[in-house]
């Protein structure tokens, strides 16, 4: 037996003995017992999202080293996305879901679907999808992919009308989804749908309505599940299906003359602030 001290603090060593099997056991589940004592449980109480925008701010803090690295590819990148598609005529905010940016993409769904041989008529896009906003003045390359930086699909889903208004429900309950020229949806205060149209028309349970949307939301993400209720399903086969090129095609398109993007200020997500209407 071996004795140490510090402090007034004395530790007493046994020698070591070979457990038995019932003694491992019994320590097993007596430690077993402790850990899940000991265990806390979380729930989560509320989530909240906010744009953290990253711009030259945060340029002193690059090192030299890794700017050297950038600059070996910048003139390349530049040429590309430094060219000018469209103008803007006023700030574009990505926010809400019946606004000008998120009719703007919606019908983008619908413009890319027709531009590769499908004949959708409705487009839906998720707002969590719009990553920026667009300013006034000259829109480059740059700023377009900066707005849908992913590189999705087009892909069209036909949907039975009782479908699509359990999908139009999931879209209410997250506060309202980009929507394309045509449809008119209202939501309560507590994320209930109140109504929906299609040209005008009460959706027509029976009757079947062409989808354009990106395959992230086809396969039923971000809350979109009656879109894997499907009565066909098509990712459109084309060496052009990539969102970016094009979102950024469409952009150069959606102008006029003058080359000034030509948008839909009509809200197509109107939110009551109660209940009623």
């Amino acid at each position: 037996m071996n004795l140490f001290s510090k402090k007034n603090v004395f530790c007493t060593f046994a020698p070591m003995m070979r457990p038995s099997n019932t003694t491992t056991i019994a320590i097993a589940i007596l430690t077993v017992c402790v850990l899940s004592a000991c265990r806390t449980t979380y729930h989560i109480g509320n989530i909240e999202r906010k744009r953290i925008v990253i711009d030259n701010r945060y340029d002193p803090l690059i090192p030299t080293s890794a700017n050297k690295i950038v600059d070996t590819y910048r003139v390349r990148i530049d040429s590309i996305t430094r060219k000018v598609i469209a103008h803007a005529t006023h700030d574009m905010s990505e926010e809400p879901p019946g606004g000008e940016l998120a009719n703007l993409c919606a019908d983008f769904m619908v413009w890319a679907a027709h531009e590769l041989g499908d004949s959708c008529e409705i487009g839906i896009y998720n707002m969590g999808g719009i990553r920026a906003s667009l300013q006034q003045g000259p829109i480059t390359v740059g700023d377009a992919l900066q707005v849908l930086p992913f590189a999705n699909t087009i892909s069209c889903c036909i949907l039975r009308g009782s479908t699509l208004m359990d999908l139009f429900k999931q879209m209410a309950a997250s506060g309202g989804q980009a929507v394309s020229r045509g449809v008119r949806m209202e939501i309560d205060a507590h994320g209930n749908l109140l109504s929906a149209t299609f040209q005008g028309q009460r959706i027509d349970t029976t009757a079947l309505y062409r989808i354009a949307t990106i395959d992230f939301l086809a396969q039923g993400n971000d809350k979109m599940e009656a879109l894997t209720r499907h009565v066909e399903y098509r990712n459109i086969a084309d060496t052009r299906n990539d969102t970016r090129t094009l979102w950024t095609a469409f952009l150069r398109e959606t102008t006029d003359k003058n080359g000034r993007l030509l948008t839909d200020t009509v809200p197509r997500v109107i939110r009551h602030t109660s209940t009623t209407p």
